[in-house]
């Protein structure tokens, strides 16, 4: 299994940054250059899709060559099948700063693009754990990580404490929005979302990694409003270890759910530096009072000047 960061790391970032201005321009222009991958769904047939619930397993590939399983019409999916990437400074920091055998933890893993990015970045003696409660989404995880083998898939939830939570699912057409509170969406579309909720199990952090015997450097946080429950679950690490971290943020007045500048303050308690990305480079972030989507990057202050 090749690496990423050793062999290929400015070929990467190349396909990256071409699938990047590409993804910019109209969709019809790419269909002529891509017909079988961008032709069919058409958009609008993936929006009659959502509003009738179907769904379909389709496979995507990355810039750098991965294949991924993907489930259309979720809107993950979409992005990786259309243009091959997902949240892009956040793909190019990655490939930046992910070296040979790190430990990468990915909480709330989804079908598993980021995991198989560092896979590859992190190469044969690297580690990777990732962690997607909703079973459905699990089982198209598991079947990614089939081709990584330094891919840990975790069928679970991170919280506080251990314990079980309840997890609410809106099915595979919404499933990056699955949570433990309520849907991250406007109230026009929550309003015809059907809703089904599983008891799954739940774990901390600082207990996952005393038992695994691990020492994390890199955690990934996307978890849909439960980011304060990760946080307090991993106190020992962040006092400890100290890995980076990458927190997905966005103020959308989900109740119960801990506001962004909460969150940023939280970890910055702990001696980090918070950082906010631009074309996959860090920038010192400056406090705001609200927050839109986006992911801030946090450094230990001792191993800030490394961003």
């Amino acid at each position: 299994m090749s690496t990423v960061i050793d062999e290929d790391r400015t070929r990467a970032l190349r396909a990256l940054d071409r699938q990047f201005r590409a993804s910019r321009t109209r969709l019809r222009y790419r269909v002529l250059r891509h017909p079988l991958r961008l032709a069919y769904p058409t958009p609008s047939r993936l929006q009659k899709w959502k509003q009738h619930g179907f769904s379909l397993q389709v496979k995507a590939r990355t810039p750098w060559g991965q294949r991924i399983v993907v489930t259309l019409p979720d809107d993950v999916s979409i992005s990786l099948r259309w243009n091959g990437f997902f949240e892009y400074d956040l793909s190019v920091f990655y490939l930046r700063h992910l070296q040979r055998d790190m430990t990468f933890i990915d909480v709330g893993a989804h079908v598993g693009y980021f995991s198989m990015l560092a896979s590859r970045a992190v190469g044969p003696a690297g580690r990777v754990f990732a962690f997607e409660p909703t079973p459905s989404t699990f089982s198209v995880l598991t079947m990614n990580a089939g081709t990584e083998p330094n891919i840990t898939p975790i069928n679970k939830a991170v919280w506080s404490e251990a314990s079980v939570i309840d997890l609410h699912d809106y099915g595979p057409c919404f499933s990056a929005f699955n949570s433990a509170f309520r849907a991250r969406l406007p109230e026009s579309v929550r309003a015809d979302l059907t809703e089904r909720t599983y008891s799954v199990p739940a774990v901390r952090l600082d207990d996952f990694v005393r038992d695994q015997g691990c020492i994390p450097d890199v955690v990934k946080i996307d978890v849909e409003s439960a980011e304060m429950h990760v946080l307090r679950g991993m106190k020992d690490m962040l006092s400890g270890p100290r890995p980076i971290v990458s927190l997905e943020v966005g103020d959308m007045d989900v109740p119960g759910a801990a506001r962004s500048r909460l969150l940023v303050e939280h970890i910055m308690s702990f001696g980090y530096r918070a950082f906010e990305l631009h074309n996959g480079r860090a920038a010192p972030h400056q406090l705001r009072e609200e927050y839109g989507y986006e992911n801030i990057v946090f450094a230990p202050s001792e191993r800030a000047d490394q961003l």
